[in-house]
């Protein structure tokens, strides 16, 4: 029986060896299953009840997600109007294909724009 210098025989060291590489690739592959999961996620994506159930109570904190009207007034309320408008205008400018769809969109931005606008108080 041959033994290396930390005392186990080669056997032994060869099988735990093999344990460690097959329990490695075994945390690997849970990793790579989670990241593939959390990579599936996107910012402004709906989930229905049942999934947000299941990512909130297997991330729990390290997941965030809103509900209802609230949760679309915080994402409507990111997107830049002011650009989103002067984008629409230069497409309108320089192309005439649905080009009365663009202009809907512009108007909705003005729409938007003005209703989330600050409002100044008449009294003051």
């Amino acid at each position: 029986m041959t033994s290396s210098s930390c005392g186990l025989p080669k056997q032994r060291r060869e099988a735990l060896q093999s344990e460690l590489d097959s329990k490695a690739a075994e945390v690997r592959e849970r990793f790579e299953a989670d990241r593939d999961q959390l990579m599936w996620l996107a910012p402004k994506q709906l989930l229905n009840e049942t999934r947000y159930r299941e990512l909130r109570e297997r991330w729990g904190r390290a997941f965030s997600a809103g509900m209802g009207a609230e949760a679309i007034y915080d994402i409507v309320a990111k997107i830049d109007l002011d650009k989103m408008a002067e984008e629409l205008r230069d497409e309108i400018r320089s192309t005439r294909s649905k080009q009365r769809r663009k202009k809907g969109h512009l108007s909705g931005c003005r729409s938007w724009r003005r209703w989330t606008s600050p409002r100044t108080d008449p009294s003051g």
